[in-house]
């Protein structure tokens, strides 16, 4: 069995601990992700009231002050039904933008509790290991 050392292949880019949000569009602090094959976000999201619905997207940019005007993938439509999610996943090999952020919609009132984590994988700097 081959072991891979996760330390040599992954890198937390961002974290922001779930926090409550209101209605309305958030935008994470861009991230510098140029020298990762890939970035992975996992979104953290608690308890979604009945009237509440939440899209989580990755997107990307040349500038790190750009328009950021393309989800490079999404989760959308969590409504109350996916209350409690511990995880919710967006894989973008990169390609398109040198700086990397998340994009949180949520729509109803009140707040919901929601949170994620930006991940680099795969430095370019380092091999990866195909065994």
């Amino acid at each position: 069995m081959h072991i891979v050392d996760p330390n040599k292949h992954v890198k937390v880019l961002q974290f922001v601990k779930p926090a409550s949000v209101a209605a309305g569009t958030v935008n994470s602090t861009p991230v510098d992700a140029s020298g990762f094959g890939c970035v992975l976000a996992i979104g953290l999201v608690g308890t979604i009231p009945a009237d509440h619905t939440v899209a989580i997207a990755l997107q990307d940019d040349d500038e790190s002050g750009g328009s950021f005007a393309t989800d490079r993938d999404s989760v959308t439509g969590l409504a109350a039904a996916d209350s409690d999610v511990a995880q919710k996943l967006s894989h973008v090999r990169q390609a398109a933008g040198k700086y990397t952020r998340v994009q949180i919609v949520r729509a109803g009132t009140g707040s919901s509790v929601i949170g994620y984590i930006i991940l680099g994988l795969n430095p370019g700097d380092m091999p990866v290991d195909d065994a």
